[in-house]
């Protein structure tokens, strides 16, 4: 990992607390936004969803139950905002979600 991405790794594993503490404000502003991105992609049941940079996963929260027995990954670089993610997901009651610490930059998944 080079200097600036992990300077962008630190930022968002500094604010994902804030993040998490703050999470139903933060939906009810963006919510019309991860509707529109979840309506856009249109899951479908038994399709794998990766959802890249997801933060605290709301968008991929809102796709996750159109995906039947599909499952959603959510990615991000800070570790912290992935826990958050699963912190979240959890409280959620979703659980055909897989969370994984991954650099958008350099991602490599078995196809």
């Amino acid at each position: 990992m080079n200097e600036a991405t992990e300077r962008v790794r630190q930022v968002w594993d500094d604010q994902a607390n804030s993040w998490y503490a703050q999470r139903e404000a933060l939906l009810a502003a963006s919510r019309p936004v991860h509707e529109w991105l979840v309506q856009s992609v249109d899951p479908k049941p038994g399709q794998r969803l990766i959802e890249i940079a997801a933060g605290p996963g709301d968008t991929g929260f809102l796709a996750a139950p159109l995906l039947g027995g599909g499952r959603l990954v959510s990615t991000d670089i800070a570790p912290a905002m992935v826990e958050a993610a699963r912190r979240r997901g959890a409280e959620l009651g979703i659980d055909n979600v897989d969370y994984q610490v991954i650099d958008a930059q350099a991602m490599d998944f078995p196809r």
